[in-house]
């Protein structure tokens, strides 16, 4: 039986509680972070706080009306229209379920982010961004914003709260979930507090449930480990398979070999973890996991001996 112990903080402990020492020499090379730097990777923390509820600074409350229309606060203008009419169209609502794998929501989210890239400045990008926070769909708008801070080379630097905190649905399953949510309503002591201390919940992955589901429980270890998860997803914003071109310094970067290479890395690892656990090779393709979106709604499921259409396919020319 493993136990698998979820530590919840407030999110900045770590950083306000590092000590500082005087450097014996002058340190050179160094750029040291401003006012202006400081204003700005606070306002990433705030606007992606609580995703689902309304923004709960008045600061920003006089931008969530409209958004930014004038032709010279952008770059490309023709592709910021494009959004336009794209979302007076009809986008993704709030509070829908998003998946940046349906063709539909993809191609809302890239005209999100080209809407963000194109701000010629910060100042037009911080309004857009808070317009967008109340007015978009919240998994469409965190995809969008994490991949503009990732591409942007004026957003060099700024770093936004793990993804595992935006979004813990996709991280600890429903069990986990309901625990926590119960104790913060009936547990006076639990809570977040200014003394910093950790409030911990136990999660038993590996026998939540008498159903074994044919051994595949053996590795939960491994494919529900957070770190791991974590670093596809941001592989996945690192490298976004539907945006290129030279524009975001993407052309020809070696994707398709970075591509086939972290997926042989990963694949490997797995199957070396199937070996060490004596399960051999899959038998059956399925995918039945005990997670729930933040409605309460089950993760859908693949059933027993799920087969891969041929329609789903792709050249290998893609990956270039």
């Amino acid at each position: 039986m493993r136990l698998t112990v979820v530590a919840i903080a407030l999110g900045l402990v770590a950083l306000a509680s590092g000590a500082y020492y005087p450097a014996s020499q002058p340190v050179t090379g160094v750029k040291y972070a401003d006012k202006d730097f400081l204003f700005k990777q606070k306002f990433f923390f705030e606007v992606l706080r609580n995703i689902h509820l309304p923004l709960q600074f008045e600061e920003y409350f006089p931008y969530t009306k409209s958004y930014i229309s004038d032709e010279s606060k952008y770059v490309n203008f023709q592709e910021v229209v494009e959004f336009f009419n794209y979302y007076k169209a009809g986008f993704l609502g709030k509070g829908e379920l998003f998946s940046i794998y349906n063709q539909e929501y993809m191609k809302q989210t890239y005209l999100l982010f080209t809407f963000f890239y194109n701000s010629v400045d910060f100042d037009t990008f911080y309004k857009n961004v808070v317009w967008a926070r109340e007015n978009v769909n919240e998994g469409m708008f965190v995809h969008a914003i994490t991949m503009a801070v990732f591409h942007h080379p004026q957003l060099k630097g700024f770093v936004l709260p793990a993804v595992y905190e935006i979004y813990p649905y996709y991280f600890f399953n429903t069990d986990l979930i309901h625990s926590v949510t119960f104790r913060k309503l009936y547990d006076q002591k639990f809570g977040f507090v200014s003394n910093g201390k950790y409030n911990v919940v136990y999660s038993n992955y590996t026998a939540l449930y008498p159903v074994e589901y044919y051994g595949e429980d053996k590795l939960s270890y491994f494919t529900e480990d957070i770190g791991l998860n974590a670093y596809y997803y941001y592989f996945m914003m690192d490298y976004p398979y539907f945006v290129g071109t030279d524009k975001f310094n993407l052309y020809k970067d070696r994707r398709g070999e970075l591509y086939m290479y972290m997926y042989q890395q990963l694949i490997a690892r797995y199957y070396l973890e199937r070996q060490v656990n004596f399960m051999g090779p899959i038998e059956e393709f399925d995918y039945d996991c005990e997670m729930s979106y933040y409605n309460g709604i089950p993760f859908f499921v693949r059933n027993d001996y799920y087969s891969v259409s041929k329609d789903f396919y792709y050249q290998v020319n893609l990956l270039k």
